[in-house]
């Protein structure tokens, strides 16, 4: 009895030494990495990484093993993975062994579009990763050193502005690198915040606080805020939110971090803007997708399904003959123009054919009394039964480009029909010199954030007016309107 007494307790030490060194744990966010010595580099280091203009995010796993003999050397090649937001994964692996308890410093670590130099003391304090190329871009990586007691949670995102200032190169629209190390010290949600954020492809890194935390079912919600210092001259403040999915890891993991900054800056004025990680626990309903293609250019009506605008949705101004309001039936003369593949010469609205084989626009032909200046007008309810604060637009603006004037077409959005933010990244202006090309396609997108609570409306704006040149105006129109919230 007292041998297999023993051959028992043997047993468990060598399963409890393996759980000890190799054992898997899950982070507040449901990402699971290898628990190691928190006193040694031995271990792994969780990171996010960011090119430099801001094309490309990923999170980092750098993996160092325990290597003390040469007997051990077989395997013990540190290992780097980058895994995008895209989806797409890269390997790369240090060009050296490191044994366990030694300082590592500048640590080659490469592959085919990847290098970079990896450092940390030798009790695992204090990693860096410098000299980053990926795809021949310069690039960063903010790190840090997971532990059972520190685990850490990467989250990528981006930030725009909503009110650039007078910013020479941030525009409204254009969206740059804001990525986020969590590090929690328990499992109440509370977490000490690393930024790493992309401006005119410089890295700033900033920090901030997590806590606060809700639990809501499956989700938890915690607040967070923090400070970003920007050319040692200026300061970023941020506050936001974070929701995760407290679930054991699987399909339903999420880590949605959202929230607004601002920037108060001697050269440049105020500006403020929006930030959004590239996951989130409320993934996007599609409001409106929207071709035209069975639009005829018979007018506006409401309920309208068939040949007509359904006026409970679009609306125009700036028609000789007055606007069309919401709900309201418009159906003759400047409303109506019918179909047409383009060089009318009445001003109106028009179902122009841009193909010739049925890809249909709503279109407008602007003249001299007729939609200078202009406005066509979209609004969706929201019926998803929760608020939406986040929207992403898409759209093709059809433009034949026949005439010596040029006209503008523009985006602006709201959340009363009152108050409309303009997206200059998202102007658009039609040539002064006429060409033969016939109707070509523009595409554009963006996000943007504004609170809709449910049941009330998102107020989309396209407006136009004369914008150069002379003599008569070109025909354009809005096809594939695509629009979507969470």
């Amino acid at each position: 009895m007292k041998k297999l007494f023993c051959a028992v307790v043997a047993t468990f030490a060598l399963v409890s030494c393996s759980v000890d060194n190799n054992e898997t744990i899950t982070n507040s966010e449901n990402l699971t990495y290898q628990v190691t010595d928190e006193n040694t580099n031995v271990g792994t280091y969780i990171g996010v990484f960011t090119t430099n203009n801001s094309e490309y995010r990923a999170t980092v796993e750098i993996t160092v093993p325990a290597v003390v003999s040469a007997a051990e050397s077989q395997s013990g090649y540190a290992t780097a993975k980058l895994t995008f937001n895209t989806g797409a994964i890269v390997y790369a692996t240090a060009s050296k062994i490191v044994k366990a308890g030694e300082q590592i410093e500048n640590l080659e670590f490469s592959t085919q579009n990847l290098s970079f130099n990896f450092t940390v003391n030798n009790d695992g304090t204090a990693p860096t990763v410098s000299n980053v190329v990926y795809n021949t871009l310069e690039s960063s990586v903010l790190i840090a050193k997971y532990s059972q007691r520190a685990p850490v949670s990467p989250i990528l995102g981006s930030f725009t502005c909503t009110d650039c200032g007078t910013h020479p190169t941030m525009n409204t629209g254009v969206t740059q690198t804001f990525n986020v190390l969590a590090v929690s010290d328990n499992g109440d949600g509370t977490a000490d915040i690393s930024t790493q954020v992309i401006l005119n492809d410089i890295e700033f890194l900033g920090d901030g606080l997590q806590g606060d935390c809700a639990v809501n079912g499956t989700l938890t919600t915690c607040d967070a805020f923090g400070e970003i210092s920007i050319y040692g001259n200026s300061t970023v403040t941020w506050e936001g939110s974070h929701t995760y999915n407290n679930e054991p890891t699987g399909s339903n993991d999420c880590s949605d971090f959202n929230g607004t900054w601002s920037w108060a800056s001697t050269a440049w004025g105020e500006l403020t803007g929006t930030f959004q990680s590239d996951d989130n626990c409320n993934p996007s309903v599609e409001l409106l997708n929207e071709n035209f293609n069975s639009f005829t250019g018979t007018g506006f009506s409401p309920g309208s399904t068939a040949d007509d605008l359904d006026s409970n949705i679009y609306i125009c101004t700036g028609a000789s003959s007055g606007a069309v309001a919401y709900g309201e039936t418009k159906s003759s003369g400047d409303f109506g123009r019918g179909t047409s593949t383009g060089g009318v010469q009445s001003g109106g609205i028009y179902a122009f054919n841009t193909d010739g084989a049925g890809d249909m626009c709503y279109g407008v032909q602007p003249s001299g009394n007729d939609f200078t200046p202009a406005t066509m007008e979209v609004r969706i309810q929201n019926t998803t039964g929760t608020a939406l604060s986040n929207f992403t637009i898409s759209y093709d603006i059809k433009v034949n480009n026949n005439e010596g004037r040029a006209s503008s077409f523009n985006f602006s959005y709201s959340n009363d029909d009152s108050t409309f933010t303009d997206v200059a990244a998202l102007d658009y202006t039609t040539p002064v010199s006429s060409d033969v090309l016939g109707f070509v396609t523009v595409s554009k997108t963006t996000t943007f954030a504004v609170t809709v609570a449910d049941g009330d409306y998102l107020y989309l704006k396209f407006s136009s007016d004369d914008d150069g040149g002379s003599g008569s105006r070109d025909e354009f129109g809005l096809d594939n309107l695509v629009v979507s919230g969470n």
